[in-house]
């Protein structure tokens, strides 16, 4: 009787001992705490690829002291633009490249001065 009641209070012991350990160690917590982690090479090049078409046209701008025309909803576009590189007079032709499969167009309204829009826009302003 007496190893009986031993085994009882040692069970109860190990299973209030059990619920106090604090199990922090989870895989959710040990990801959490990795958050500082570097991004491998292969995927941040990735993520820097792909901006949006605003971002691309203000660099561009800024580079070849151009402008370019378009709508809101055009600009907020989200782009990859891969390898393409948007230097040297054939800028232009680079970027009727990367909004190709968008279905749109750059027109030159001057030397230094482009619109895009849609294929099949038959708007008079651009």
């Amino acid at each position: 009787m007496q190893s009986f009641l031993f085994f009882r209070t040692l069970t109860r012991w190990l299973i209030i001992l059990a619920c106090l350990i604090n199990f922090s160690a989870t895989a959710q917590e040990l990801a959490a705490a990795d958050l500082n982690r570097k991004i491998p090479a292969h995927n941040n090049q990735e993520q820097n690829d792909i901006k949006s078409l605003g971002e691309l046209l203000k660099e561009i701008e800024k580079k070849h002291n151009v402008s370019f025309i378009c709508r809101s909803e055009i600009a907020e576009l989200k782009i990859n633009i891969g390898n393409e590189v948007f230097t040297g007079i054939g800028f232009a032709e680079n970027l009727q490249r990367v909004l190709n499969p968008f279905n749109l167009k750059v027109k030159k309204i001057s030397n230094q001065q482009f619109a895009i829009k849609y294929r099949n826009s038959n708007c008079a302003y651009f």
